[in-house]
């Protein structure tokens, strides 16, 4: 008797763990990426024990993807760059922003505002930081605005701390010392 309880037993539980090929082939798939996720995150990047670059969010994705692995803020980030005596001169913040690692490029997008240590501030909807060029740029719409002027134009370029910057296709209203344009007049 004991025999037949013991038969049908083990009848049940080889039955019970039989599992299709396509469920096999599932568990046994490599993912192609993996992503943590961090909320509220502040990341310190420093030089030779000095803080240079201060970068806050809501939410913060490492996503580590075979070709390109990045990270990203879905919900908007926070950019401050400090001087040797931990001063910000600028801050950038935008609504959504993706770093590459790779190509060292981060991609900030929607409601993107770029403050420099003049008081300029850059308004765009895409803004690219090309950190191997040291170099940042649009080739959408831009809109620049000073104490006393605002310019416009289609296309943009600066180095990364945004003091030296050309605007293509410029326009808008620009302040001119009639001095500077004819001297001697």
């Amino acid at each position: 008797m004991n025999w037949i309880i013991l038969a049908v037993f083990f009848s049940l539980v080889f039955l019970s763990c039989v599992n299709s090929q396509d469920e096999i082939r599932r568990l046994n798939e490599i993912p192609d990426h993996t992503t943590q996720t961090i909320q509220d995150v502040e990341i310190i990047h420093s030089d030779s024990a000095k803080v240079k670059v201060r970068i806050t969010g809501p939410i913060f994705n490492n996503v580590q993807v075979v070709e390109e692995p990045y990270i990203e803020f879905p919900n908007g980030v926070l950019v401050e760059f400090y001087d040797d005596n931990l001063n910000i001169y600028s801050k950038l913040k935008a609504d959504y922003a993706i770093k590459y690692d790779k190509k060292e490029e981060t991609i900030f997008r929607n409601n993107v505002e770029f403050k420099n240590i003049d008081n300029e501030t850059l308004i765009t909807d895409e803004l690219i930081w090309d950190q191997n060029k040291k170099r940042i740029y649009s080739d959408g719409f831009v809109s620049i605005r000073t104490e006393e002027e605002e310019l416009t134009g289609e296309g943009f370029e600066a180095d990364e701390d945004f003091t030296n910057y050309r605007i293509r296709n410029l326009r808008g209203k620009i302040k001119v010392n009639k001095d500077e344009i004819n001297p001697g007049l």
